[in-house]
């Protein structure tokens, strides 16, 4: 089950592009586009990214944050990926982080964002263990 951490410094802007000119929006507001879409995107390839083929889209949670004003050397924009199952191969890891890189410059530029030039997006994985509940029948496992 992956777990998307995503978090934006306070006072951090993006480039946007509204058809006529650019303007600055809080990079908030970014995370608030990309996180809704984020789930299907995964959704759509749990094969490249070697995920159970058994998850659920409501297993694969987005979880918004800000870092503190007070944090030091925080990047604007930093999404964290923990995924539930045991590390592939680092050639694979390798692939999946390429798969990620080439998934967040696709949104920013569909979405009408400039990439910003302080991010980072890190991966891990486990293997954890867990459980819980998408309605009171349907128990998922990891």
């Amino acid at each position: 089950m992956p777990v998307v951490f995503a978090y934006a410094k306070p006072d951090a802007t993006i480039t946007f592009w509204d058809g006529e000119k650019a303007v600055q929006r809080p990079m908030t507001e970014a995370l608030d586009d990309l996180l809704p879409v984020l789930p299907e995107k995964i959704m759509e390839n749990l094969d490249n990214l070697e995920l159970d083929p058994d998850t659920p889209i409501e297993g694969i949670m987005c979880l918004p944050e800000v870092f503190p004003a007070r944090a030091v050397n925080a990047p604007d924009l930093w999404l964290w990926i923990q995924f539930s199952e045991s590390p592939p191969s680092e050639k694979r890891q390798k692939r999946i982080r390429e798969w990620f890189r080439v998934l967040m410059s696709e949104w920013f530029t569909e979405r009408g964002y400039v990439q910003p030039g302080y991010y980072f997006v890190d991966i891990s994985w486990g293997p954890t263990r867990g459980f819980g509940y998408v309605g009171i029948e349907n128990r998922i496992t990891w």
